[in-house]
């Protein structure tokens, strides 16, 4: 764009401090900001990033972490017996693990007793073993149902 010619604003993403002609520049990797931003420290780190101030590059929640708020600030640990994807922006992407029961994505999960298992992640109820057979506390895999000793 040419001094005297019709403006535009930076898209949602970008910035341009300066006035006059040139190209709005993109934030930070983890981070953006509004249509129209005029500062760096409008970008803002997205929501499942982690930053210590605004401007700057975030970095991704780990897998087990979430961080649902954008803007600077760390991630949250997954709630007991729980995981998530890495750069989990919400408390309900925290899944039961698989060994672990639990009545809802986001809380607590407990793992399964002695002889149950839970061969998949998320939400559910641990399943018992064939009949004559047990397994260990935690348990996240029929093949883990063992034989009890005389069968």
């Amino acid at each position: 764009v040419s001094d005297g010619a019709a403006c535009s604003s930076c898209d949602a993403g970008e910035y341009k401090a300066a006035t006059g002609t040139g190209q709005c520049s993109t934030c930070p990797a983890g981070t953006s900001s509004a249509s129209g931003s005029d500062a760096l420290n409008s970008c803002k780190c997205l929501a499942g990033y982690s930053g210590v101030s605004d401007g700057a590059a975030c970095s991704s929640c780990d897998a087990g972490e979430y961080k649902a708020a954008t803007g600077t600030g760390q991630c949250s640990a997954c709630p007991a017996g729980t995981s998530s994807a890495s750069g989990s922006d919400a408390l309900n992407s925290c899944k039961c693990l698989a060994g672990y029961s639990g009545v809802s994505d986001g809380a607590a999960c407990s793992s399964c007793d002695a002889g149950t298992y839970k061969p998949v992640t998320g939400a559910g109820s641990c399943e018992a073993c064939p009949s004559n057979t047990v397994a260990s506390e935690g348990s996240d895999a029929l093949i883990d149902c063992k034989c009890l000793a005389g069968y």
